[in-house]
This record gives C-alpha cells, sequence and structure tokens, in this order.
C-alpha cells in the first residue's frame, strides 16, 4: 500500500530472510514473528500440552480488546473474561484472568494476586499431572508465552503494520510437555521477596542430571551469568525452561538496553552504548514509547 500511516519514520524492517539452518536467523522482526511461531509449535513445553500452550498465545493477543478488563471487571473472576481461544473451558477459565491480568492490568500484580493465581493453578489439568508445588512452574509457562505474543502484538501496533498471525493449529501430534519437577531441575529452592514473588534457583543449584533432558541452549541458560544472582530479571522465569532459553536467544537483541545491562540493573550506562544520555532519559523515552504505542507494559 502507498497510503501513508505518519510513521513511516518507526518502520526501518528489512524483508525477512528465510532460514536454511538453525544458525541463520531470520532477520527483522517480521523474522522474530516467524521464530516465535516455530517455537510455539515445536517446543516442548514444561506442563502444557502443545495446544494448550498455542491457545494461551492466542488468548495474549486477544486479551487487548477484553470489553470486561476495559471495564474494570475483577481479574479474579473466572467467568468475566474471554476464554475463547481455548477448546476446553474449564482451562480457559483458569488461565484467561491470568493471561488477562499481565496483559492488561500489570499495576495489580501484587503477591497477594500471585498467590491467587497460583492456588487456581491447583485445579488445571495436565498430562502428566502436576503437583501443587508445581505451581510456580506452570505460572512461568503460561508468563513466558503471554509475554511474548502480546509483545509482538504491541510492536506491530506500534509501527501501525497488521501482525503477522499465529498459527491456527498445532502440530499433529503436538510436542509432548517435559514433565519436569521443581526437584528434577534444582536441589535448592531460593525465597526472596525482596525481589521475586515466585521461587527461584541459581546455577550452583541445577541438578546435572537435567542436561540430557532439555536444550544445550537452555542449559546454558541456567548455569550461565543470566541467572547468576537473586537479583538477575530473568531468574524466576528460569523455571519455564525452554521459554525464557528462546526469550533470551532470539527477543533479548531487540531490547534497547544491551542484555549485560539488563541483568544488573543497577550498573551505569556506558559511555560507548549511549553517549551523554542517561538512564533517567532512556526510561522517559521508553515509557513516552509504550504510552504512544497504547501499550500497558
Amino acid at each position: 500500500s502507498t497510503q501513508s500511516t505518519g510513521k513511516e519514520h518507526l518502520d526501518p524492517l528489512p524483508q525477512q530472510m528465510a532460514a536454511s539452518s538453525p544458525a541463520e536467523r531470520t532477520v527483522g522482526v517480521d523474522g522474530l514473528a516467524h521464530d516465535l511461531n516455530q517455537h510455539i509449535l515445536n517446543t516442548r513445553g514444561m506442563w502444557l500440552a502443545g495446544s494448550v500452550r498455542l491457545q494461551v498465545c492466542h488468548a495474549a493477543r486477544e486479551a487487548v480488546g477484553c470489553t470486561s478488563c476495559l471495564e474494570g471487571t475483577s481479574l479474579t473472576d473466572s467467568s468475566a473474561h474471554d476464554c475463547a481461544s481455548f477448546e476446553d473451558p474449564a482451562t480457559g477459565s483458569i488461565l484467561a484472568p491470568i493471561i488477562h491480568a499481565i496483559v492488561r492490568n500489570q499495576s495489580i500484580l501484587t503477591e497477594s494476586w500471585y498467590k491467587h493465581a497460583l492456588s487456581t493453578l491447583s485445579e488445571l489439568h495436565t498430562e502428566p499431572a502436576h503437583g501443587v508445588e508445581d505451581n510456580h512452574v506452570v505460572f512461568n509457562e503460561v508468563l513466558l508465552l503471554t509475554a511474548m505474543s502480546f509483545a509482538m502484538t504491541t510492536f506491530y501496533r506500534g509501527i501501525g503494520k497488521p501482525c503477522p498471525p499465529l498459527p491456527d493449529e498445532c502440530l499433529s501430534p503436538p510436542p509432548s510437555p517435559l514433565g519436569l519437577k521443581v526437584t528434577d531441575i534444582s536441589s535448592r529452592t531460593r525465597s526472596d521477596p525482596t525481589w521475586n514473588f515466585s521461587p527461584y534457583f541459581l546455577p550452583e543449584d541445577v541438578n546435572p542430571a537435567l542436561e540430557a533432558k532439555i536444550s544445550p541452549g537452555a542449559w546454558s541458560l541456567l548455569v550461565g551469568d543470566g541467572n547468576k544472582n537473586e537479583v538477575s530479571p530473568l531468574n524466576a522465569a528460569t523455571w519455564a525452561i525452554e521459554d525464557v532459553a528462546f526469550f533470551v536467544s532470539t527477543f533479548s537483541p531487540g531490547v534497547y538496553l544491551p542484555m549485560e545491562e539488563v541483568i544488573s540493573p543497577w550498573a551505569p550506562l556506558r559511555p560507548m552504548h549511549c553517549a551523554g544520555v542517561s538512564r533517567a532519559q532512556i526510561e522517559l523515552a521508553a515509557e513516552s514509547l509504550a504510552a504512544a504505542y497504547d501499550c500497558t507494559f
């Protein structure tokens, strides 16, 4: 189309390049959308079946127009939100309120909300069945799928382009969940409410036998610097092993700060990265840009 959107200056997107091997990444946001779709279809999640993982991603994109959210309906009301993306109504009634809260109302994501969300996940049917002690793992899987899917929608809205659609159907048969118990992942579960509502683990806690059960990229993340201390932003989300590995390897190049600075948020910006621009100015620019995108993040 030759019609002006008024946002041409925001649209330096290169053409998508086909990836002929894993080493040849697709390029630009169109490539990122393609990679995300492939990840959703092909990756083994922690506890959610492949079909449910895809439904979570659809629900995240549809949540932006939820009338109940716009009207301020209680985010813990399982009957108030659109569950049409879910084939099983019971699954939708549990997951939809969590997804809608993450997408539409981050300001209410308090510790009490988090604990309530975990309690509802005890009723979620998974195959194999997860235990109460695995609820925070399920939560982080839902969290990462929701955030990544909705992030694509938000970015494309910001540049005035239609977002590439998610797949309509999962693979047949879909990838089976890893079904890893907390003890399969870590020998120790840490907790520090100063930094996280969710329990977390550090590299020295990782069960060595886990290496044979997950991808090399995921293993490198779990035992590497991205999970090095209690204030690393992703350390609680690392329970969703393959999803957080995909996020770090594929999404982090698009973050407006280098990943090592995101991991160490107290460190000053390096002059060679943003000469003459303070962190406060960057945060202000990011906040203003998000507001212009009508993005609740």
